[in-house]
């Protein structure tokens, strides 16, 4: 990963990725429109604009869950592989599967 700071570009030594458990594009939208509840103004930036630059769809392989656990989530986002709930860092087959990381 390479880091730009505007004057200098160094190559990242650690990357720390930070997933807050029920994080999802409803609860920035709720924040956003929090802060701009004030009829007749302009929108004003929050904490999420330089940092919410994509989406991932982490649901599970379980045809009976409507909601994805920590693990199956987890799996998603960090191998690119579905899973089935409970189950971390194998596929829905039961085999192993690497971090996008490596």
């Amino acid at each position: 990963m390479i880091v730009n700071d505007g004057q200098n570009r160094h190559q990242a030594k650690n990357v720390i990725f930070m997933v807050s458990d029920g994080m999802s594009v409803s609860l920035a939208s709720a924040y956003r429109e929090y802060l701009n509840q004030e009829p007749g103004h302009l929108r004003k930036t929050d904490i999420f604009n330089r940092h919410l630059v994509g989406q991932q769809s982490t649901y599970s392989l379980d045809p009976w869950a409507t909601i994805t656990d920590s693990a199956a989530s987890s799996t998603a986002m960090a191998t690119g592989a579905k899973t089935l709930n409970g189950v971390l860092g194998l596929d829905a087959n039961m085999k192993r599967v690497d971090s996008a990381l490596k």
